[in-house]
């Protein structure tokens, strides 16, 4: 049995290594092409390959109302950090771009109010950003969601099961080594990029820290709100502005108008500031045939008076009421008629 720790292929020259390298984790290059054992966790990205990622230029952007982004929140009450980053995907050059990013340090002695942090942040930027999604875990934020779900926001359930866990770190993974990912400089995203190990599966790669200390929400979080935003850039691209409107769940609003759960196509200014129109005034109904009504002041309308009793077919229609006087007489003269009876018990009879 051969155990080669070199390329002994003729197509494995350097230039297959190379894009081996690239592609490949540490651990795993060392595993699959060299051979050699292993452990099964290995760094999640290198400072050298996430720093290339940062243009040390770039700041987090504090407004922008056209701006489509998309939100995770990683959320933790008491041991973890909480974490929320903000990511848009420019068309143009094909990547996703970190827009702005928080951070909330919860303790055992003062657990982290969901409503105080996450709710007011999220409702902060849905002010100044046009959100397309809030990416969340409903274990910890199920009550919390529900109630900013009843105020607008497009919040969305992403259960961190193994799948999904494994399916974002792939997809951070590849952005990351690509270059397709833009962050501003930060120190504590450095920190929790730097604290952040992958572990293999049998499914693929899961984002997990060595020690219970590390924080690596932020990681997690950005992991989410850039796997939203690669699906959400596969959608035809329309114009997106905020909501107007935070006091009731996704509605159609004037000047504006939601086709989808996440497509909304904002109000114009001129519909937003526009005065409400009058309610429009009932109809009245048409005068009776010859005769005008005025008003109250001549009594009941024609149209709601009562119709007369009438002796006679109308038009061959039903025939209409008679007074007890009348259905008397003509009882009386046709029981007066005796050739109706001889008729009837001349008429022939048949056997059947």
């Amino acid at each position: 049995m051969l155990a080669a720790t070199k390329p002994v292929a003729p197509w494995q020259d350097e230039k297959w290594l190379a894009q081996m390298r690239r592609s490949l984790r540490p651990n795993q290059y060392l595993r699959m092409i060299e051979n050699r054992f292993v452990s099964s966790e290995s760094t999640f990205i290198d400072l050298d390959a996430w720093d290339a990622c940062v243009d040390p230029d770039a700041a987090p952007m504090l407004q922008d109302r056209n701006l489509p982004v998309w939100i995770g929140v990683d959320a933790s009450v008491k041991h973890d950090s909480t974490a929320i980053a903000v990511v848009t995907f420019d068309r143009q050059a094909q990547r996703v771009v970190l827009v702005n990013h928080r951070i909330f340090q919860p303790s055992a002695r003062e657990p982290l109010d969901f409503d105080a942090t996450i709710a007011r942040t999220v409702r902060d930027l849905m002010k100044r950003f046009a959100a397309r999604g809030v990416y969340y875990d409903p274990y910890q934020m199920a009550a919390v969601a529900q109630r900013l779900q009843q105020a607008g926001v497009p919040m969305r359930e992403f259960p961190q099961t193994v799948g999904n866990l494994t399916e974002i770190a792939s997809g951070l993974f590849e952005l990351v080594k690509s270059r397709a990912l833009v962050a501003y400089p930060d120190a504590d995203i450095r920190l929790a990029i730097s604290r952040a190990i992958a572990i293999e599966t049998a499914r693929g790669w899961r984002i997990t820290k060595e020690k219970q200390s590390h924080k690596i929400d932020i990681v997690v979080a950005l992991a989410l709100a850039a796997h939203a935003a690669v699906q959400g850039s596969r959608e035809p691209e329309v114009s997106l502005s905020m909501p107007v409107t935070m006091g009731s769940a996704p509605r159609t609003v004037p000047g504006g108008t939601y086709y989808a759960t996440d497509t909304f196509v904002a109000p114009t200014i001129a519909a937003l500031t526009a005065p409400s129109p009058a309610p429009a005034e009932p109809a009245k109904p048409a005068a009776a045939p010859g005769k005008s009504w005025r008003g109250p002041q001549d009594g009941c309308p024609p149209w709601l008076e009562r119709a007369k009793p009438v002796t006679q077919r109308v038009n061959g229609g039903p025939p209409q009421t008679k007074s007890g006087a009348e259905t008397k007489a003509q009882m009386e003269r046709i029981n007066a008629d005796k050739s109706i009876e001889h008729r009837i018990m001349g008429a022939p009879k048949f056997s059947w």
